[in-house]
């Protein structure tokens, strides 16, 4: 791996002048090649008025190990995200993984060319938290120095996302709240929403909430109503384009929680 920390300075600056959703896809993107690992995973977690906490994630990881990570409920017991969640040193992937359940996990990460990387995490403002995670086939660097320098720029990367997306997230929940004031949605809005946002119909949802069907409708129309949508498919788009509910679990947005 060439010594990336010019390139990454570059590309800070170009998410600080760009202050959007895009220039932070871009940033990642532009990174990976700079580290020379073709997969990266950014998850930002941070509180909100609207919805407490609300988290977002921009990653390229195929959706078959998406699916495979979910079913194996692999956040609790991801070495990865153990150790992002205890240091904000960066860190090797290397010799994390040593129980049967997380060699397993390496070997799904194996088969898409994914078991070797690098994590950095970032504590900022108002609880939020943000973990990066560049990863490849490849072995990052045995040459102590350029290590060294991977560090620093992967600090200075994972920190100037965090605060950008952070106060994306905050930006838009602003708007939110003044396109309708005091009218947040529901844990239970909000669980409607998530499970039609993730493909369930409406008579799934219905069991999964254990109410009626026609339930589920008036559930919408309220979303609807609080976000100023015209129609439910719009509430449910414009709730996921807000980051107001959560469409997939990589990790889940309980995952602190869940490995207590």
């Amino acid at each position: 791996m060439k010594d990336p920390i010019s390139h990454i300075g570059e590309i800070c600056y170009q998410v600080i002048q760009s202050a959007s959703m895009p220039g932070a896809r871009e940033a990642l993107r532009t990174a990976a090649l700079a580290f020379e690992a073709p997969f990266y995973m950014l998850m930002v977690r941070g509180a909100t008025t609207s919805m407490d906490p609300v988290q977002l994630i921009i990653s390229n990881y195929p959706k078959d190990l998406q699916r495979r990570y979910d079913e194996m409920n692999a956040w609790t017991f991801d070495p990865v995200l153990d150790k992002a969640l205890k240091t904000t040193e960066p860190f090797q992937w290397d010799e994390l993984f040593e129980t049967p359940r997380q060699k397993a996990l390496l070997r799904e990460y194996a088969r898409y060319g994914m078991a070797r990387g690098m994590t950095a995490s970032y504590r900022g403002s108002e609880s939020s938290v943000a973990i990066l995670c560049f990863c490849g086939h490849r072995h990052v660097s045995d040459n102590a120095e350029l290590w060294k320098r991977t560090k620093a720029a992967l600090i200075l990367l994972t920190a100037t996302l965090q605060r950008t997306v952070h106060q994306l997230i905050k930006s838009r929940d602003c708007r939110l709240r003044r396109l309708q004031p005091n009218r947040a949605l529901s844990e239970t809005e909000r669980r409607c929403v998530q499970l039609i946002a993730m493909g369930r119909t409406a008579e799934q949802t219905a069991v999964v909430l254990g109410v009626k069907t026609r339930t589920i409708g008036y559930y919408l129309d309220r979303v609807a109503e609080k976000l100023g949508a015209t129609s439910r498919k719009e509430a449910v788009a414009l709730a996921i384009s807000s980051h107001l509910v959560e469409t997939r679990r990589y990790p889940p947005l309980t995952f602190a929680r869940d490995r207590d």
